[in-house]
């Protein structure tokens, strides 16, 4: 059966006012990559991480529809994961594709545990779109927290130089809000990226995240 028969509804009920920047619906990229024979290896893996990327979706879209959110940080990751799909229907290197299916699959996991599990928990309609996050940055020969660190949050393939989300207060710890989701973090002094560690925002199902950075100094 094909994946994209758990989306196609949503094209009829576009509802526009949903977000400032809507939630699009990937069916397009899906038919492509859907098509694509991979690696006898992968192949069948590939297929349902195809298949979770269109089940986790359509979820995320009829929990938002007809509800008035406007939520830009969390529209502009889901169009970022829209576009990474559009690249990759038309990459032609397996190994591009394979990494963007898997980055893909895992941060809408992410998000459709998180949105579900605030939703039944009877939380505000606000609070399934962010997490509260605190960043504490902590020298590596004794442990002490230690300020003047940036920190940043960028999506998983995320290509771009200049990062999606930045907290601009370089304190231990350093707060902010972010969508749910999978991200690298970049930690950062004097312009220059020190570390950096995958972190997924929202896993733990709780409404702060609390991370733990170790640094040289």
């Amino acid at each position: 059966m094909s994946i994209l028969l758990t989306l196609i509804f949503i094209q009829q009920s576009y509802a526009q006012d949903v977000f400032s920047q809507p939630i699009p619906v990937p069916n397009d990229a899906l038919e492509v990559l859907e098509t694509k024979q991979f690696p006898p290896s992968v192949n069948r893996q590939i297929k349902i991480q195809l298949q979770g990327i269109s089940t986790d979706w359509t979820s995320i879209y009829g929990i938002v529809e007809g509800q008035n959110i406007e939520d830009q940080a969390f529209g502009r990751t889901m169009a970022y994961n829209e576009q990474l799909l559009m690249q990759a229907s038309g990459a032609g290197e397996y190994d591009e594709v394979i990494d963007v299916i898997q980055a893909v699959s895992a941060d809408l996991q992410t998000k459709n545990k998180y949105i579900s599990y605030v939703r039944e928990a009877g939380y505000s309609t606000a609070k399934m779109f962010e997490v509260a996050v605190e960043v504490r940055t902590k020298n590596a020969e004794n442990l002490d927290e230690v300020n003047g660190y940036y920190v940043s949050f960028s999506p998983l393939a995320y290509t771009d130089s200049k990062p999606m989300f930045r907290f601009n207060i370089p304190t231990s710890p350093s707060t902010g809000h972010l969508p749910p989701g999978n991200y690298i973090m970049n930690v950062e002094i004097d312009g220059e990226i020190v570390q950096k560690q995958s972190v997924s925002i929202g896993a733990s199902l709780g409404l702060l995240d609390s991370i733990t950075c170790i640094v040289k100094q």
